[in-house]
C-alpha cells in the first residue's frame, strides 16, 4: 500500500480486521464464525505448513457442510490457500459441498504488482455465472466498510495511499451483478 510509519502495518493490520467485521456484520456473518490465519500479505507459499496446519484446524473443530475458497487465480495468497484446501478436501472422508470463487481475473490484473497477471488462470467452461443483481445493494455496503482498500486517504491522520488496493476497475467489476464460481464436488 506504500504505507510503512503513518500508520504502522500493523496499525494497518488492526484497521482492515475492525473493517473486515463491519463488513461481516453486514453480510449476515457472526464474528465467532470467522477464523484469521494471521498471514502476512504475500507470504502464505512460504509458510504453507503453518497456513496448512491452521487451517486444517479450523476444518476439523468446525467440521463444515460447505466451503467457499478462493479458485487459483494470479495471486499467489489466492494459489496457496487454493492448494492447501484441495489437499484438506482430498484427505477427508466425508467431503462438504465445495465451491471456488474468482477475483483476480485477467482483466483485473493488468498492471498489478501484487499479483502475477501470467498465472492468471481461464475461467473454466463448467464455472457457473450467478446472479446476484438482488443482493447487489448488500455487497455493496459491505464493501465500502473496508475504506483502507477503496480509497487513497481512507482516515483522518492517515498517510496518503499510492493508490487504492482496490481501483476503480476492480470496484466495478465486484459491484457487475454477477458472481463467478465452480463447484467441485458433484
Amino acid at each position: 500500500m506504500g504505507i510503512e510509519k503513518n500508520p504502522t502495518p500493523e496499525e494497518v493490520a488492526e484497521m482492515r480486521r475492525k473493517e473486515f467485521y463491519g463488513a461481516i456484520k453486514i453480510l449476515g456473518f457472526k464474528k465467532e464464525n470467522i477464523f484469521f490465519l494471521n498471514a502476512k500479505d504475500g507470504t502464505v507459499r512460504n509458510n504453507m505448513d503453518v497456513v496448512h496446519r491452521k487451517i486444517q484446524e479450523i476444518y476439523t473443530k468446525i467440521n463444515p457442510d460447505i466451503i467457499y475458497f478462493h479458485y487459483p487465480d494470479a495471486h499467489p495468497d489466492h494459489r496457496a490457500v487454493s492448494e492447501i484446501m484441495n489437499s484438506i478436501l482430498n484427505n477427508v472422508k466425508f467431503s462438504p459441498r465445495a465451491y471456488q470463487f474468482f477475483i483476480w481475473t485477467k482483466e483485473l490484473s493488468i498492471g498489478r504488482p501484487e499479483v502475477d497477471e501470467k498465472n492468471v488462470p481461464e475461467i473454466p467452461e463448467d464455472a457457473i455465472k450467478v446472479d446476484i443483481k438482488n443482493e447487489l445493494e448488500i455487497k455493496r455496503k459491505a464493501l465500502y466498510k473496508m475504506r483502507s482498500q477503496i480509497l487513497t486517504n481512507p482516515y483522518k491522520n492517515w498517510q496518503t495511499q499510492r493508490m487504492p488496493i482496490l481501483d476503480k476497475n476492480f470496484v466495478d467489476y465486484f459491484l457487475s451483478g454477477e458472481e463467478i464460481i465452480l463447484k467441485l464436488n458433484k
